[in-house]
């Protein structure tokens, strides 16, 4: 008997090639898929939910690419790239490779839950591995102390997070934004710790304020960087609790933090002089490249640019190359100017270099290992092995910044390599660094 997924894919398929061959186009049935696609995901939370909670960040994007096809495809206007949306295939294409890597994601993780299971881990010594987490987010603590109390932030001077951290804010310290969001995963693993006692979940409570303090207010970054952390907090969720009770009480909790969040979000634009048509404008911008790629003639089977143009041609990334082609050159040149970017690159840029079927293969081979990793992570958290959970999920979100991103350098940079050199230290060595109390284990 065929899945749901494998139908949904099916009839996805089927409406994109209706769409495009034959032209036609009913403004209800995107609409239609979308509340089908979230039942989908409902169906997922209930009987998939481990996976599901550790999938979160991929959801979100292309629930968000999504809506954004909607609004393009009724004829939204697209003012980066200057043009007026149509009907082209665009939300059933995004459909297609949503599903498709959600799937593959889901049976990959299945199994290797299954193989983990009664694997041995890499523990480090308690007391050691908590002090190293600890020291961690006091040195993130006070960086972001000095920068605030040194140049304030973006929302306070009411001005745009990249002019602020380009000509405000010294470039050495570029690197802090980044460092902020990626060891808010030790502000959720402190209240899992193995020691440390109640005072470790007080002092997890207060870094997980100070660092959304931080995140809003110093570094200036809104939904993505709040998707991340809330994505952290998940995995967190799919190793400890997966299977809480879903009450009413919950549902009003999720509802009030996505209230919480979108007024920040809304406040900080109002802030810098935005008014609310920007922030639903900024809704459609984010498929825009998807359908700039497919709105040709022909329908993109085959590459319509040198697969060497995924990693930039004679641009830097594959980013910028994308960027050059469909931007206003006066636009394309302001955005590198002031650091400022497109989003939406997946399957986009996939689809512009490799073609429709190599790139939807790619994105189901990229999610089958996505599944993997994903797997591997909520094991060792589930095992309280913070640190090896942490370079596990580096080198995981890398991956998934190489794709959904194309964020080339997240899996080509020597920190990457160092990320995988660590882990596989780490398990070399495993039986050496594991304390007599959890070797039992």
């Amino acid at each position: 008997m065929m899945s749901l997924g494998a139908l949904l894919i099916v009839v996805c398929m089927l409406m994109f090639i209706i769409e495009r061959m034959a032209g036609v186009y009913n403004t209800d049935f995107p609409v239609i898929m979308l509340i089908v696609i979230f039942g989908y995901l409902l169906r997922e939370v209930y009987r998939f939910r481990e996976h599901a909670f550790s999938y979160s960040y991929q959801i979100y994007y292309f629930i968000g690419v999504l809506v954004s096809a909607i609004f393009i495809s009724n004829g939204a206007e697209m003012l980066e790239i200057n043009k007026s949306g149509s009907a082209n295939g665009v939300f059933w294409m995004i459909a297609v490779f949503f599903i498709s890597g959600l799937e593959a994601s889901r049976l990959v993780y299945s199994k290797t839950s299954k193989t983990f299971r009664c694997s041995s881990v890499p523990l480090l010594e308690g007391r050691l591995e908590f002090g190293l987490m600890v020291s961690i987010v006091c040195f993130v603590v006070f960086l972001i102390c000095y920068v605030f109390f040194k140049y304030s932030g973006p929302l306070i001077l009411g001005i745009e997070r990249s002019t602020f951290w380009n000509y405000i804010v010294p470039g050495n310290l570029s690197f802090i934004p980044s460092l902020l969001v990626q060891t808010f995963f030790f502000s959720i693993a402190l209240w899992w710790s193995r020691v440390g006692g109640v005072y470790k979940n007080i002092f997890s409570l207060l870094v997980v304020v100070f660092y959304l303090f931080g995140t809003v207010i110093v570094v200036g970054q809104k939904f993505s960087s709040l998707i991340i952390y809330f994505s952290i907090f998940l995995f967190f969720v799919a190793a400890h609790n997966a299977n809480f009770r879903i009450s009413f009480k919950v549902i009003f909790f999720l509802v009030l933090v996505m209230v919480v969040v979108v007024a920040l979000v809304v406040l900080s634009y109002f802030h810098i002089g935005r008014d609310a048509t920007f922030i639903l404008i900024r809704v459609a911008l984010q498929s825009q490249l998807n359908w700039s790629v497919i709105d040709v003639l022909e329908v993109p089977w085959l590459p319509s640019s040198p697969i060497t143009c995924f990693f930039g041609c004679q641009y830097e990334t594959g980013r910028d190359y994308i960027s050059e082609r469909y931007l206003p050159p006066a636009t394309y040149e302001h955005y590198k100017i002031s650091g400022s970017g497109l989003s939406g690159f997946l399957p986009a840029l996939p689809v512009l270099t490799f073609g429709l079927p190599l790139a939807l293969v790619l994105h189901v081979l990229i999610s089958m290992l996505n599944g993997a990793m994903q797997a591997l992570l909520v094991h060792h958290i589930r095992h309280r092995n913070a640190i090896y959970s942490f370079l596990l999920f580096k080198a995981h979100f890398a991956i998934v910044l190489f794709w959904y991103a194309a964020l080339h350098a997240a899996v080509t940079g020597p920190l990457f390599l160092l990320v995988i050199f660590l882990i596989l230290f780490l398990n070399i060595v495993k039986h050496s660094v594991v304390s007599p109390a959890h070797s039992s284990e």
